[in-house]
C-alpha cells in the first residue's frame, strides 16, 4: 500500500511510514479531493516566462529612453542646446515606450493570474491544505490597497507548500515559507511601490526640467528591480510546476491523473 503523502510503498504490517512518519492508520484518508483532478500546468508556465520575458525587453527599452532622457536634460541644464529633433524624438519614445510598459504589464497580469487560478486549483487536488484565501482574492487581492502588500504572496506560499512533495498533511502552517517567493516579493514591492515614494516624497510633479530629470533617474533605478522580479517570478512559476508535474504523474493514489 503506498503512503498517500509520499508515495512510498508501506509493508503491511508497517505502523508509521519511514519516509514522512505519518502514522499507517491515517493511510487510509485520501490526500486529494474525490472530485477534483490536477491538470498539466507546463503550457501556460511557458506563457508565463515569454509574457514576462517580453515585458523585461519593454523595462530595459524603456530605461534606455529614461537615460537619455537624463543626458539631455542634464545637457539642457549645463547650457548647451540639444537639437529639437532630439528633444522631440526622446519625447516621443518617453511616451511610446510609457505605452508599452502599460500593455505588456496587462498581458503579464492576465497570463499570470490565470496560471495561479490553475495552480491552485492543482494544489487543492493534490492536497487536502486549506488555503488561506478565497479565490476572488486573486483580484481583489492585487488591487485593494494593504491588501497588495500580502496578500498575492500569501496565494503563492499556499500553492507552493501545497504543491510540494513531502510537505505534511498536518500542522503545515508551520512549515518555513519559500525564500524564493520571500525574493521575488521583495524585488516586486521595490519596483512598484518605491518610485512612487520617491515621488511623493519629493514632490515631483512639476514640467521642472529638473524634476524631469530626477523621474528619469528614478525610473531608470528601479528597472534593475522589475527585471529581477520577472526573473525570480519565472523561476517561481517553473518551480511549482515541477513540484505538481512530480505528484500529478507519480504513481500514488493522492490525485487522480487528468485525460
Amino acid at each position: 500500500m503506498p503512503c498517500p503523502q509520499c508515495g512510498f510503498a508501506l509493508p503491511s504490517d508497517a505502523r508509521r511510514c519511514p519516509t514522512c512518519g505519518r502514522p499507517a492508520g491515517d493511510h487510509a484518508v485520501p490526500a486529494a479531493r474525490p472530485d477534483r483532478s490536477a491538470r498539466p500546468l507546463q503550457g501556460l508556465t511557458v506563457a508565463v516566462a515569454v509574457t514576462l520575458s517580453a515585458w523585461c525587453a519593454v523595462e530595459l527599452f524603456s530605461a534606455a529612453v529614461s537615460l537619455t532622457r537624463v543626458f539631455l536634460i542634464n545637457s539642457l541644464l549645463d547650457g548647451e542646446e540639444p537639437s529639437q529633433d532630439a528633444l522631440d524624438v526622446n519625447d516621443g519614445l518617453y511616451a511610446l515606450s510609457g505605452l508599452m510598459q502599460l500593455c505588456a504589464l496587462l498581458a503579464c497580469a492576465v497570463v499570470f493570474v490565470v496560471w495561479l487560478f490553475r495552480a491552485r486549483a492543482n494544489a487543492e487536488a493534490l492536497s487536502p491544505l486549506m488555503h488561506r484565501h478565497g479565490r476572488p482574492w486573486f483580484v481583489f487581492g492585487w488591487i485593494l490597497p494593504i491588501a497588495n502588500f500580502f496578500i498575492p504572496k500569501r496565494f503563492v506560499d499556499d500553492i507552493w507548500l501545497a504543491s510540494r512533495p513531502g510537505t505534511p498533511a498536518t500542522d503545515w502552517r508551520g512549515q518555513r515559507h519559500p525564500g524564493l517567493v520571500r525574493l521575488w516579493w521583495a524585488f516586486y514591492l521595490l519596483y512598484f511601490y518605491a518610485p512612487q515614494l520617491a515621488e511623493r516624497a519629493l514632490g515631483l510633479r512639476s514640467d521642472d526640467p529638473g524634476v524631469m530629470r530626477t523621474i528619469a533617474l528614478v525610473e531608470v533605478a528601479a528597472a534593475p528591480f522589475g527585471v529581477a522580479a520577472a526573473v525570480l517570478a519565472i523561476a517561481t512559476v517553473r518551480r511549482i510546476t515541477a513540484f505538481q508535474e512530480l505528484r500529478r504523474t507519480a504513481p500514488v493514489a493522492e490525485a487522480r491523473l487528468a485525460p
